[in-house]
């Protein structure tokens, strides 16, 4: 039954919409996730881990989303999306969304609905990604913006190839009218194929965040200058507080002979950095946003 019931399995996607009271806001790195009846999913968002259930009989569970402390790009774990097959039969892309993922076994079909809450009109998705394909295929990220029902904007982006070190996407966006949206989606995939899914194809993702349009604030350097880096002498971690009128910055550290020797990117009025890895010394701390830049020397003592 297993074999004839799933053997064929192809998802279709209908893009709906609907309202989704999840919020995330600034940049998203995965570090929360929640139990479900199948698997673990990050806070917020839905993925293709799901309990079989067909005529109310459970045949099992297809987990297409796990969560990777040993890989990440910056947070204590990244995301990583599996085409996996359904009980032994065909192949279903890993899928992560911010609405909700619908899956019907018995007709083999699929949509998502729903949504966040969402007023603003960004230019770019950014984020880091990994992507291991099989056959040829390809990954997919796509975003789109609805008011009222009805799209009025958003972009996609197709991955080809293996990428096997954290790699920087960009997904442009591109509006229809200058009305702003209340309602936006993204939707994370393995693979394109629009028939038989290759099996095993790997999509890691890591520290997303929009930029541009009305998402920036003012990134004045007399703001970027009043940011307080502390403690100094540091230990073990390292905390960045910027002004809340610069939104996204960059964060990097240098040793005395001018090596970068460590990044990251932050959206949160205070960032901790953990700066354990580095050794006792004097290093450079420069904070970036938006072409203005602000360098502070600290010590690391222990």
């Amino acid at each position: 039954m297993r074999a004839i019931l799933f053997i064929s399995l192809i998802f279709t996607i209908n893009i709906l919409s609907a309202q989704n009271q999840a919020i995330i806001n600034g940049v998203e790195t995965f570090g929360i996730w929640d139990s479900t009846a199948a698997g673990e999913l990050p806070q917020y968002w839905d993925g293709f881990n799901r309990e079989v259930i067909v005529n109310g009989n459970n045949y099992g569970e297809v987990i297409c989303v796990t969560k990777d402390s040993a890989d990440s790009q910056d947070s204590d774990y990244s995301v990583a999306l599996v085409s996996t097959s359904v009980l032994g039969g065909a192949a279903v892309p890993g899928m992560l969304t911010t609405g909700n993922l619908n899956i019907d076994f018995i007709s083999q079909n699929g949509d998502i609905t729903g949504g966040i809450p969402y007023s603003l009109q960004p230019t770019k998705l950014k984020g880091w990604y990994k992507y291991y394909p099989q056959n040829n295929d390809s990954a997919s990220i796509s975003v789109w913006f609805n008011n009222n029902g009805q799209s009025i904007g958003g972009g996609s982006l197709k991955i080809n190839g293996t990428h096997g070190v954290w790699t920087l996407f960009e997904v442009d966006l591109l509006y229809q009218n200058g009305v702003n949206p209340d309602t936006m989606n993204i939707l994370f995939s393995t693979s394109t194929a629009a028939n038989a899914v290759p099996l095993g194809s790997k999509l890691e993702i890591d520290h997303i965040w929009f930029e541009g349009g009305n998402v920036g604030i003012n990134n004045s350097q007399e703001a970027i200058n009043s940011t307080k880096i502390y403690p100094n002498p540091a230990i073990e971690s390292l905390n960045i507080d910027t002004p809340k009128s610069i939104g996204n910055y960059n964060i990097n550290i240098y040793n005395s002979i001018g090596e970068r020797v460590l990044s990251r990117n932050r959206n949160s009025e205070i960032a901790t950095i953990n700066i354990t890895s580095l050794g006792i010394g004097a290093y450079f701390v420069e904070v970036i946003a938006d072409g203005k830049r602000n360098i502070r020397k600290i010590i690391i003592a222990r």
